[in-house]
């Protein structure tokens, strides 16, 4: 309720709005010592990964589980899934929380077979570019499959999910050889380090189903030998946009080498016309017609260069389109981390210098509030001009944000108690 006399919240009624407890809890799907569920909290769902009642004691399966969420923090990419905290949820034990993804997984959308050619090789070159920057973060998934990446509902661009079985050097827990057998190379059976060209393996299993039009950039990622293999995702990447050029130049090789032909054939057919011209004058009609249906295949030929080089400039300006996107979805990733320190600053200050800051006392709620909403404002001004849609969603992460500053708050309040 807005007081309109102090234009502060009033905190008790903004406080009685949220709750730490997630409701609707629905295991979906259980997997091995693991299972997953959807539930719902602060009016979003959200996806959790626990560790299933038979093994809940197991040291090393929550190592595991913490060691996923790690990695995961460690991501910040619009194509992997995001996780928000770890935490143990009444009745499921110790879960991680990540967002949930609305869609289904790249195994079910291969198996309706519904994919033009075309956005099969946008997934791929998404899913293989997504690789390339876990990768470049010192990341190895070691479970690439088909039911590990989603397909977004709403424009289907594919997230990878499940980093239950990742690993990087700088870790010195949990170095056991894993995968799933059909996706992972023979040296991963048995290796108990991460090598990035492991991926790149289970990349060209799924590139089999996905696009195997690909057959000799799979063979270089599935080779029995290593030293035949791509080493990373970003290898592989390149591979395929140099597939993709060569093709396009192979396109307009084709049209010029029609139109040298049809040239070629009009000049033949004039010096020949002109040797018998004198013994053959009943065949200058046929001539004519002949240089005229000449004439109409090079200007065919015309049109189609036209038209490939209309197709380039279109490619580009996709391309320059997708940058725009990505600088944009980083600016706001970057920005919503920066309402979220300004978020922590203000609340660390407030338990430094405000006096007994209680949880039901709504004085100090209020103080801790508006503290927050002050370092709202200066993210948002110095992040000016802001677009009206931008705003909304750095609104939605404000307020997500606040109320898990509210819950610890809550929670340190009841481990004083």
């Amino acid at each position: 309720m807005c007081d309109s006399n102090s234009g502060f919240i009033d905190g008790r009624d903004l406080l009685a709005g949220y709750t730490s407890t997630f409701s609707n809890v629905e295991v979906i799907g259980l997997r091995d010592k693991h299972f997953f569920a959807c539930a719902s909290r602060y009016g979003r769902r959200w996806f959790l990964k626990g560790i299933r009642r038979d093994f809940s004691g197991s040291t090393v399966l929550r190592q595991q589980l913490l060691k996923e969420f790690e990695f995961l923090t460690r991501l910040s990419h619009p194509n992997v899934v995001s996780a928000v905290g770890v935490e143990e949820v009444e009745g499921f034990g110790l879960c991680i929380v990540m967002e949930w993804i609305e869609g289904a997984t790249l195994e079910d959308v291969l198996v309706a077979g519904r994919l033009s050619r075309g956005e099969r090789l946008d997934l791929l070159t998404s899913i293989v570019d997504t690789m390339d920057y876990v990768h470049a973060k010192g990341i190895v998934h070691r479970d690439l499959k088909p039911s590990n990446i989603m397909i977004r509902a709403n424009g289907g661009k594919a997230v990878i999910v499940d980093f239950g079985l990742a690993d990087s050097d700088e870790y010195t827990i949990l170095k056991n050889p894993a995968g799933t057998e059909g996706y992972m190379s023979d040296r991963q059976q048995t290796a108990r380090t991460p090598y990035t060209g492991d991926d790149v393996y289970g990349l060209g299993v799924i590139m089999q189903s996905l696009y195997p039009e690909y057959r000799g950039i799979i063979r270089r990622c599935t080779d029995g030998r290593e030293t035949r293999r791509f080493t990373n995702a970003g290898e592989l990447l390149r591979a395929i946009r140099r597939r993709g050029k060569r093709k396009k130049r192979m396109l307009r090789a084709v049209a010029l080498l029609s139109a040298a032909v049809a040239i070629t054939m009009i000049a033949v057919l004039l010096i020949h016309s002109h040797e018998v011209n004198t013994a053959m004058n009943g065949l200058e009609n046929q001539l004519d017609t002949m240089t005229l249906r000449a004439a109409q295949e090079q200007d065919q030929h015309r049109r189609l260069s036209d038209s490939l080089t209309q197709l380039g400039r279109q490619l580009e300006t996709e391309r320059e389109f997708n940058n725009r996107i990505r600088e944009h979805d980083a600016f706001m990733q970057d920005a919503k981390q920066r309402l979220k320190n300004k978020l922590t600053q203000a609340y660390l200050h407030f338990l430094k210098t405000d006096r007994n800051p209680t949880y039901g006392d709504s004085e100090a709620a209020v103080r801790l509030i508006g503290a927050m909403a002050s370092a709202k404002e200066r993210v948002f001004a110095s992040l000016a001009p802001l677009a009206s849609s931008d705003r909304e969603t750095l609104e939605s992460a404000y307020s997500l944000y606040q109320g898990d500053i509210l819950h610890q708050w809550a929670n340190t309040q009841k481990d004083e108690k």
